[in-house]
């Protein structure tokens, strides 16, 4: 049975992964068959310098994320754990992806389990479409 829960993570990791997929395009593109399997490792893979992707990551100042938790009432946007009882477990996510793009709209909080859901099924579906894509080209 797909909970509230599931599906609110897969509407996040969806954006997230239709804001990554023109990258994506744009890299395999231009790339060479040896290249492609470094794209991939690239786009699926997290590590502390994040400067390569979409821009330096621009962490929200304390007083948005501040307005970004009372705007969500103070609770996880997926699972709806509450804020109060571990705000160190929380992280704000980027919708769009774009982590320089800081406006309040684009930004919810998310407990650390649900954020990590939502990337790795993000990044899921970037591999998946590498390898068909790396399957056409040898067609």
């Amino acid at each position: 049975m797909v909970t509230k829960k599931d599906k609110a993570v897969e509407k996040y990791a969806n954006k997230l992964y239709k804001s990554e997929l023109p990258l994506l395009k744009e890299k395999l593109k231009r790339a060479e068959e040896d290249i492609i399997d470094a794209a991939i490792r690239w786009i699926t893979t997290e590590d502390d310098d994040d400067s390569n992707k979409k821009g330096r990551r621009v962490s929200p100042s304390s007083s948005q994320g501040k307005v970004v938790v009372d705007k969500h009432k103070r609770v996880c946007a997926i699972c709806e754990k509450k804020y109060d009882k571990d705000p160190e477990d929380f992280q704000i996510h980027h919708v769009d992806g774009d982590r320089t793009h800081t406006v309040t709209g684009n930004l919810i909080p998310v407990c650390h389990s649900c954020h990590k859901k939502i990337h790795t099924i993000a990044n899921a579906k970037l591999k998946d479409y590498s390898v068909k894509h790396k399957r056409k080209k040898k067609s």
